[in-house]
């Protein structure tokens, strides 16, 4: 029972200050034991280096689960950051950064 998630990928235009999608791009990757990884590089546009960031979701529930209230308290046991309206994993943007 394999299940993906999914993320566009965005960057940040700090002239506007709002987070753009960077068009025919979309990242994937497998759940395993809970977690996932997505990898993303550095977005340029003439030459200027852009901030990216993720909106991760999931491509579909596995049958017969459905998610807990949204961020209903602390208690990561019953607590779930997925948004049921549209299985968005958080509703705000993930900034990407390398590791140093």
């Amino acid at each position: 029972m394999e299940k993906n998630v999914v993320s566009n990928e965005y960057y940040f235009d700090k002239n506007d200050n709002t987070w753009k999608e960077i068009p025919s791009t979309k990242l994937s990757s497998t759940i395993t034991n809970g977690k996932f990884s997505l990898m993303s590089d550095t977005y340029y546009i003439k030459d200027n280096k852009y901030l990216k960031g993720l909106k991760p979701r999931l491509e579909e529930l596995p049958e017969g689960y459905f998610p807990t209230k949204y961020q209903i308290g602390l208690d990561k046991t019953i607590d779930s950051d997925l948004i049921r309206s549209n299985l968005y994993i958080t509703e705000n943007y993930i900034p990407m950064a390398k590791r140093s």
